[in-house]
Order: C-alpha cells, then sequence, then structure tokens
C-alpha cells in the first residue's frame, strides 16, 4: 500500500487558465444553461481546450462538478439518465457544472503522462469554484475515466483542498498505471460485480485511454506493455500512478466509490477498490445492482449518484 505525503509535502504544480469566453452551448442537449470556453495551461503539457456548461437553479447553496469517462469529452447529460442527476441536483438547489475535455484530457501531452495530464482538470476546477462557488460547498463526480482524473486531482493536486465531497463512479479503472499495463496482477473477486478480475485494462482501453497521454515520448506504452505482460515501463508508470509512492491519500474530504453489479469488463471496480483501501482517510462505497459501466445508464444509478451528492456535498 502507498504512503501517504508527510505534512507539508508540496503538491503537483497547477496550471492556469489563459482565457474564457461565453461560447454557444450544444443545441441537441439540456437547455437554460450558460456555457463557457477555456484554454488551460498546465506544466509540461500543450494548452488544452475545456467547455462547461453551467446550469443555474434559483438560490444556489453549493455545486458540483460532472465528468464523464474515456477521454472526458462528452457531456454528462448525454448518459441515457444523465439529465436525471442534473435535475434532481438543480432541484435540490446545487448549481450544476458539466466539463467537457473536446480533445481528451489526456491527449497532447507531450509524452509527459497521465499524472501531468491531469493538472488540466485540477486547474479547471480550482477555476470554477473561484468564480462561481467561492464561499459555498464544491463537489465533484466523474465515471470511469472521469473517476481517474479527479482521483489524480485529490492525490496529486489538492483537490482536497478546493471540494468538498468526492462521488467516483466505476473506478478509477487505473489507479495504478503499472498494474493496469503490465498485466502482472492474479484474477481476484471483485466487490459488486462478484466476478474474478485482474487489473489490467485491456488491449482496447490502453491505445484509446492511457497510450495518448504517453505519446510521442513512447508509442503505444500500456498497449504494447500488456500484450507483452512486460514491466519494462513499470519505473514510469508506477511514480504516474494516482496511487503512487509519494500520492497524498490522507484527504480533508470524504470520498465516495459508486459501482454496478452488471459492470463485468475491464477493471475498474479491482482499480477503484484498491484506490479505495489506500486511502488513510474515511471513504464510502456503494453498489447498484442494475447498473452497468455507466452508472447513470440506469435511472436508479443516475438517482443514486444525485442523492449522494445532495446528502454530502456541505
Amino acid at each position: 500500500m502507498a504512503m501517504a505525503l508527510a505534512a507539508g509535502s508540496a503538491h503537483d504544480q497547477l496550471g492556469v487558465v489563459n482565457s474564457a469566453v461565453l461560447t454557444p452551448c450544444n443545441s441537441s442537449g439540456m437547455s437554460g444553461a450558460t456555457c463557457y470556453g477555456l484554454w488551460v495551461s498546465c506544466p509540461d503539457v500543450a494548452p488544452a481546450p475545456v467547455t462547461l456548461k453551467v446550469f443555474e437553479p434559483k438560490h444556489a447553496i453549493g455545486l458540483v462538478i460532472l465528468g464523464t469517462g474515456g477521454l472526458g469529452n462528452s457531456f454528462y447529460e448525454s448518459a441515457t439518465y444523465g439529465t436525471v442527476t442534473i435535475a434532481d441536483l438543480l432541484a435540490a438547489h446545487f448549481r450544476v457544472v458539466e466539463m467537457v475535455f473536446s480533445s481528451g484530457w489526456q491527449a497532447n501531452a507531450n509524452g509527459a503522462g497521465l499524472r501531468k495530464a491531469a493538472c488540466r482538470y485540477a486547474t479547471a476546477a480550482n477555476w470554477v469554484k473561484s468564480l462561481f462557488s467561492a464561499y459555498q460547498p464544491v463537489c465533484a463526480s466523474g465515471n470511469s475515466a472521469g473517476a481517474a482524473v479527479v482521483g489524480y486531482g485529490l492525490s496529486h493536486y489538492g483537490l482536497d483542498q478546493t471540494l468538498n465531497f468526492v462521488l467516483l463512479s466505476s473506478g478509477p479503472p487505473f489507479s495504478r498505471v503499472d498494474w493496469a499495463c503490465d498485466n502482472s496482477q492474479p484474477p481476484t473477486l471483485e466487490y459488486c460485480a462478484n466476478v474474478m478480475k485482474g487489473m489490467a485494462v485491456g488491449i482496447d482501453n490502453a491505445q484509446r485511454f492511457l497510450d495518448p497521454a504517453y505519446e510521442p515520448t513512447y508509442q503505444a506504452a500500456c498497449s504494447t506493455m500488456q500484450q507483452e505482460h512486460s514491466t519494462a515501463l513499470d519505473y514510469m508508470f508506477q511514480p504516474d500512478s494516482i496511487v503512487s509512492r509519494d500520492a497524498n491519500l490522507n484527504y480533508k474530504i470524504g470520498v465516495e466509490f459508486m459501482y454496478g453489479a452488471q459492470n463485468t469488463q475491464g477493471t475498474p471496480i479491482n482499480q477503484g477498490e484498491y484506490y479505495r483501501r489506500s486511502i488513510l482517510s474515511p471513504t464510502l462505497r456503494s453498489c447498484i445492482q442494475d447498473a452497468p459501466h455507466i452508472i447513470p445508464d440506469v435511472l436508479d444509478g443516475a438517482e443514486a449518484i444525485a442523492a449522494e451528492l445532495i446528502k454530502h456535498c456541505r
């Protein structure tokens, strides 16, 4: 198990929001929002475009940031019942911010890796708090790789000092990048889904969601290691993990992990549970019996996400 940072240890350096302009919202999505286009610059990686879709309730009492899996390049409302999560949060008087990385939060990272690329999310989240909710609670939820980028923010960018509560669903699917890529860990029985799984993310996921962070320095870094069952790049992958040896794993806020019992693909539950067990501060976990990998693709999953955020975002 990874060790927590000693008190006073420095976090990774955040970036800056270079520009923020009003931009048209997607015409086919939920109406009633204001959209912003941001350019976020972080050390060692290329500037990245970020779209924020902001819904305002009457008499806001807090704010929730929602993110999706994969590259993080789709709107949360695109899940089958994502609109339900948003509507429930608005009814409880929370501002809702959908955060979208049009090119992917992992892409164009100059080969610097996932940890450096995750600076983009942490920087944008800090900007959202300062602009929209400086004196009210700010909480966040992300699914799959969207859970991973929040986890990087907590472990390496001090997001537990910005956020008040985090709900991670279906992941993070690569809390240990070395195990996600080297295919070295034997199968164990997963919580919630109750199937035997290891820790490797699978070739397709590696190619689509992990390899881009290491290009052009390494071509197909994760997928090649996985195919070859090789540990040759573990020296790079382990420090680049959410649960790295220098990770902060003692948070000032509560973190909840939510999984779907029908999620039998990949290893988001084993990887997520490894992260949860590594955290030194209190955590919660829950299991949605009929939920697949994208938890808001079922109604009770979408409602449970909103309910937990409403309950704990204080």
